[in-house]
């Protein structure tokens, strides 16, 4: 159990400075630019369409061969077939609101916007 919290614990923390332009500190800002975390460049581009690429948020290495493989598509292909929900039905609602979130947390406040 104490590994999976420190795992996930360590996840959101880096997942977090992923979506953070300013604020992170120095030694995290290293690792970004050594890709050993994740970087907001890199995981940005999750966040535009077609939404379909670079889904992992730790260190964002898993992202170029599952990429490569379509591994997401296909994941929501199976997804699709067995629940009905379809894919980015709501993009543009969830893009708002990053958008949003993105603005607040320049300012390190980390309120959502609800619609």
């Amino acid at each position: 159990f104490s590994v999976s919290a420190a795992v996930g614990s360590t996840t959101n923390q880096v997942h977090k400075w992923s979506h953070l332009r300013t604020g992170v500190p120095h030694w995290a800002k290293l690792l970004q630019k050594c890709h050993l975390i994740l970087s907001f460049d890199h995981h940005h581009i999750h966040h535009r369409p077609p939404y379909m690429v670079k889904y992992c948020i730790t260190n964002g290495l898993a992202n170029y061969p599952l990429d490569l493989i379509d591994f997401w598509n296909k994941l929501e292909w199976v997804i699709e077939k067995l629940t009905g929900a379809k894919p980015r039905q709501d993009d543009m609602r969830w893009s708002k609101k990053f958008y949003q979130f993105s603005q607040l947390s320049e300012g390190k406040s980390y309120h959502l916007v609800k619609y």
